[in-house]
């Protein structure tokens, strides 16, 4: 008991004390300081993160490019056709306006000469000609009289029977009748023109 009192014995003591509790804290604070272990010469190598897959159509191909060229051509050759086809259809269109116009101008003017021609046909012959020798055996101013209540149709059917030597003194007749009837003498002569006989018939 003396020996642990003793001031030398008390000191060592303490520093031994002291000395286990520093290396107590060390020993518990010595994971937070330790430098990291250098990787061990076996360890295998991380994997590598793989790439990103790549679309297959992002790959450059000839053949599908030739191909996507070709069809913007053929689409743009079929839009210029389709403007081209409008522009003709408008045209034609226009043309067709044009001569359905011009078809019923000639329509009209041919109902207006048609209205004009005046038609003999062939069962009217006999009788036109038995009237026409009456016509002859008449004066000028007799037939003219006659005519005056007839319609220009009639007159020319009669007249186209008669010989031209007949006619003139006829219509120089209706002409001394005044303004009117010489205007009408005129058409007449006209109208004589045009008239259409039926084809003679051939000789027996």
């Amino acid at each position: 008991m003396k020996a642990l009192q003793s001031p030398l014995i008390s000191s060592m003591a303490g520093g031994l004390a002291f000395l286990i509790t520093w290396l107590l804290t060390l020993q518990s604070a010595a994971p937070s300081i330790r430098p990291p272990a250098p990787p061990a010469a076996h360890a295998e190598e991380a994997p590598r993160t793989p790439l990103a897959p790549v679309e297959s159509w992002v790959y450059f191909n000839p053949e599908i490019d030739q191909l996507i060229k070709e069809l913007k051509a053929e689409k743009e050759a079929l839009t210029t056709r389709e403007h081209d086809l409008n522009q003709l259809s408008t045209r034609l269109k226009t043309e067709r306006k044009e001569i359905d116009e011009v078809a019923e101008t000639v329509k009209r003017i041919q109902a207006e000469i048609d209205k004009r021609v005046v038609e003999v046909k062939a069962d009217e012959v006999t009788n036109l000609k038995r009237l026409a020798k009456t016509y002859a055996s008449m004066t000028p101013g007799g037939v003219a009289g006659i005519f005056r209540g007839q319609d220009d149709s009639s007159v020319v059917k009669a007249l186209t029977q008669m010989k031209e030597i007949e006619i003139g003194p006829i219509l120089e007749a209706m002409s001394a009748q005044g303004p009117a009837e010489a205007k009408r003498a005129n058409e007449l002569i006209e109208k004589l023109r045009l008239a259409k006989l039926p084809p003679a018939k051939p000789k027996s």
